[in-house]
């Protein structure tokens, strides 16, 4: 905020401090045309929480006063290194960026005009082993995070649910054989894991008979591969399958009378109107997240569930999808990787997005997309990486690419639509014949693996699109 740098609001609730400290190296050491260089981020190109810093004005308030600082960004073109292999020379993927100082005064329309933007501008991107001497340096534009465009996609993308604690949702069945059972009742036992983030004894649970009206396939990011669902968890939730609602007490949840708006955020389940045994379950899960919690976790269950409406929102969408019937799923890390849903009752999880469409075509248009080679690096400049070079939070980059909404009209959009179905076609062909030589659904890291580096180098469908997309996408 002293320099005029913070990106605030939900684009930037964290910010790193590395343009901060060149701000400051600025404004305490630098005379008028002093240079200065730098070694950051690789978000500090391109990211939208650098915004403000990339524009090369800043106003230094000290004591009341306003001094404004400019610099030259353009003095040196700066240094891209994330393409460089194996990168491991700096802890997370880097830049190096260079300025000359234009000087600082009270004179504030001085500064904004001599002030020369880091971006739009160009980066010189190296790539190439780095323990090789055959590393090449490609001055290229610099493509960034104006704050500005947003493709029509970001307006039909929403997020799943967060159902967590997993060992309360997550459970594997059994026909339930017990003497008298009731009709259409499993059992149903916790999926523990040594992987799971919290380790406490759900033993409780194990052998609680549920009612099928409160199963529900749930698709994570473990259960899509590119243009093909895999096989889905199973999770035991408070929602009536038949009606595809969440029983809230509205009484904690008033109606707005201006906007006519819920805010389920506040609600609280009504566990009287659930079925006798998911009311039995939903309150030993209920006892367990209290006594287990984190200390920060101040939420109770349900609203942890329904946290800012996602489970609601998704429920209202499958019980009347209106003139968009059709989804597709995305992951929200790893390589972008797309499929398409056709069960109507399944939930998607927060670690999967969908994105609703008129129409299949459109859908496959998405997929072709997405699941593509020339997507991944477009979409990547943009988005953090974790050590081993992977995007991640693809969601918030993503429909800031310039994908234009699909037009039947258009003969680039509906030839990437059929190229993107006989993909979807071909992958599933792949994806049968390796479970039947394993005998089993194979696990998303198999899947992946063999569509990415077995099918689509050798796909004539898959290198078609690739050149589709790069058409789609301008070049």
């Amino acid at each position: 905020e002293t320099y005029g740098i913070w990106a605030g609001g939900n684009q930037a609730p964290h910010q790193d401090v590395a343009t901060l400290f060149f701000c400051r190296a600025t404004d305490l050491y630098l005379k008028d045309g002093g240079k200065i260089g730098m070694v950051l981020p690789h978000s500090a190109l391109r990211s939208g929480q650098h915004l403000k810093w990339r524009g090369g004005y800043w106003e230094a308030k000290t004591k009341g006063n306003k001094c404004a600082i400019s610099v030259d960004f353009r003095a040196k073109t700066p240094w891209d290194l994330d393409n460089l292999e194996p990168n491991t020379f700096f802890p997370m993927p880097s830049s190096v960026v260079f300025a000359q100082a234009q000087g600082k005064n009270s004179d504030t329309k001085e500064h904004a005009a001599k002030a020369k933007a880091l971006a739009p501008g160009q980066v010189e991107i190296w790539r190439g082993r780095t323990d090789t001497p055959k590393v090449t340096r490609q001055t290229e534009v610099l493509y960034h995070d104006d704050g500005e465009y947003h493709s029509f996609y970001a307006g039909v993308a929403n997020q799943g649910p967060t159902i967590v604690d997993r060992r309360l949702f997550f459970v594997a069945t059994q026909p339930n054989t017990t003497l008298m059972a009731a009709p259409n009742t499993a059992l149903t036992f916790p999926r523990v894991s040594q992987g799971d983030k919290k380790q406490y004894d759900v033993s409780s649970l194990a052998g609680m008979p549920v009612h099928e009206n409160n199963l529900f396939d749930i698709y994570l990011g473990e259960s899509l591969a590119p243009y093909v669902v895999l096989a889905p968890q199973t999770a035991v939730l408070p929602v009536d399958k038949a009606t595809m609602t969440l029983p809230l007490d509205h009484s904690f949840c008033p109606e707005n009378p201006q906007t006519g708006w819920v805010n389920h955020i506040a609600c609280e389940l009504d566990v009287a109107e659930l079925e006798e045994r998911m009311q039995n379950r939903w309150l030993k899960m209920a006892a367990l997240w209290d006594a287990n919690k984190g200390k920060s976790d101040t939420k109770p269950l349900i609203r942890n569930l329904n946290w800012l409406n996602k489970l609601t929102s998704q429920l209202a969408y499958l019980r009347d999808p209106g003139n968009r019937p059709v989804r597709i799923a995305y992951t929200s890390s790893g390589r972008p990787t797309a499929a398409l849903i056709t069960d109507g009752k399944a939930i998607l999880d927060t670690l999967t997005y969908q994105v609703t469409c008129r129409t299949a075509e459109e859908a496959y248009y998405l997929l072709a997309i997405i699941n593509s080679d020339a997507l991944a690096g477009a979409v990547k400049p943009f988005c953090p990486t974790n050590w081993s070079h992977e995007i991640r939070h693809l969601q918030k980059h993503l429909w800031k690419l310039p994908i234009p909404e699909y037009d039947r009209e258009c003969g680039d959009h509906f030839a990437l639509a059929a190229l993107g179905k006989r993909a979807a076609e071909e992958a599933a062909v792949v994806i049968a014949g390796l479970a039947a030589m394993e005998g089993k659904t194979p696990t998303s890291q198999k899947a992946r693996a063999q569509l990415r580096n077995e099918w689509q180098p050798v796909s004539v469908t898959a290198q078609a699109i690739e050149e589709g997309v790069r058409e789609v996408l301008g070049g």
